[in-house]
């Protein structure tokens, strides 16, 4: 399955990443090799049947849940810019 620039443009702004229109030609072909080589792992999986082992365990055997203690103050001072409590990055550029 050959993927188009359009495609992958349309890939690229939902990670958020700005990409130049010769990168996005590059990619196109590199993520159409991925997709075909993912599309023969799987003709090469199907028939192909995997045994799993089924174990119980009781519930008195698990560990308690609980609440811990976290620094997240530390952390939130060293971020360049904060909305609130969450961290604002820059987006990413190829």
């Amino acid at each position: 399955m050959q993927l188009t620039p359009e495609e992958v443009e349309k890939l690229a702004k939902l990670a958020r990443l700005e990409l130049t229109p010769g990168v996005r030609e590059q990619f196109a072909d590199q993520l159409s090799k991925i997709v075909e080589y993912v599309d023969q792992v799987q003709e090469v999986g199907k028939g192909l049947t995997v045994q799993t082992e089924r174990r119980t365990v009781a519930a008195a055997d698990l560990a308690k849940d609980a609440v811990l203690e976290t620094a997240t103050e530390p952390l939130l001072d060293l971020a360049a810019k904060l909305e609130g409590r969450s961290i604002v990055a820059p987006g990413v550029k190829a």
